[in-house]
């Protein structure tokens, strides 16, 4: 239903054409703690009532959490309701800070 990718594999398409959307499901307090640039911040208990601001028009979508159990779950939720390009960032947000720190 969806693909798991690592960050370094986000950090590649987001250089790329056309840009991905970035879906942060964090909690607020996380959201505000450190975000990817472009980001939309939908908090996963959100998502089923923010539906229609998730795009839906074919563009690649890459949900993102602290480590990725949450975004696996969301993931999960969009792939099962048609949409399509879904991909789960994994390690999330603990690992893509590492990989921009060493990278």
């Amino acid at each position: 239903l969806y693909a798991n990718v690592s960050t370094q594999q986000l950090q590649e398409r987001l250089g790329g054409s056309p840009r991905p959307a970035v879906v942060d499901v964090r909690s607020e307090g996380e959201w505000k703690g450190g975000h990817i640039d472009g980001a939309l911040h939908i908090p996963v208990e959100s998502l089923e009532q923010r539906l229609s601001d998730v795009p839906r028009d074919g563009t690649p979508l890459y949900l993102v959490c602290a480590s990725g159990g949450r975004s696996s779950a969301a993931a999960e939720f969009l792939a099962k309701r048609g949409y399509l390009h879904v991909h789960n960032v994994e390690g999330g947000m603990n690992s893509w800070r590492g990989a921009v720190v060493q990278g």
